[in-house]
């Protein structure tokens, strides 16, 4: 998909990101659970891999992951997800997106702002 601006890509990557998107707080437990390391993530999963592709080429980092072949009675299309969880990026990607996010979105989006200000 072609965009004319980097406006409208961005604009088109909210959408995608209001959908299909997610910025969670995650933990990963290290040395048998002695050690545990909070991190954020931003994602977007869908089984259109163009989709996901374009979403990684509008918002510039992050990486495309196959997730796999489909699981269960329901599952007929495989699944892509585009990721990222260096916070310096997240931020960057949100930062350009965040005046075309809905205000539940926003808010999730002022938490992650605020914790990665006290790092």
């Amino acid at each position: 998909m072609k965009f004319k601006s980097r406006r409208e890509a961005l604009i088109w990557a909210a959408g995608v990101y209001e959908g299909e998107g997610c910025l969670s707080r995650l933990m990963h437990k290290r040395n048998y659970g002695k050690k545990i390391y909070h991190y954020w993530q931003a994602s977007t999963v869908s089984t259109d891999k163009d989709t996901v592709e374009t979403f990684h080429s509008a918002v510039g980092v992050g990486r495309v992951y196959y997730l796999g072949e489909p699981r269960g009675p329901r599952g007929k299309k495989v699944t892509w997800t585009w990721s990222c969880t260096k916070r310096e990026e997240i931020y960057f990607i949100m930062a350009q997106i965040y005046p075309f996010l809905c205000s539940r979105r926003q808010e999730k989006v002022r938490e992650f702002v605020k914790e990665f200000s006290h790092v």
